[in-house]
């Protein structure tokens, strides 16, 4: 706690250039450290989603066969589209 409060009281007695120079600078760092954990966090996501989705496209692909076989499905034109 004593290191932060020597950043405070050191930002405190900066200029207004230095001032304007560490703003911009601690703006790009909290906004690039952020965006990585965030794409880490989202690739993280989407890893276990595709890890755990294996099943479910298997039995999704059985269910849409049976409904074909017992003709529960329709044409949808797709050649039209």
């Amino acid at each position: 706690m004593e290191q932060i409060q020597s950043i405070i009281e050191s930002i405190k007695n900066l200029n207004q250039e230095n001032l304007v120079y560490f703003r911009n600078w601690f703006e790009e760092y909290i906004q690039t450290s952020f965006n990585q954990k965030q794409d880490e966090h989202e690739s993280k996501i989407w890893d276990s989603l595709l890890e755990n989705s294996q099943d479910q496209l298997e039995n999704l692909a059985k269910k849409a066969i049976q409904e074909y076989r017992e003709g529960k499905t329709i044409s949808i034109g797709i050649d039209e589209l």
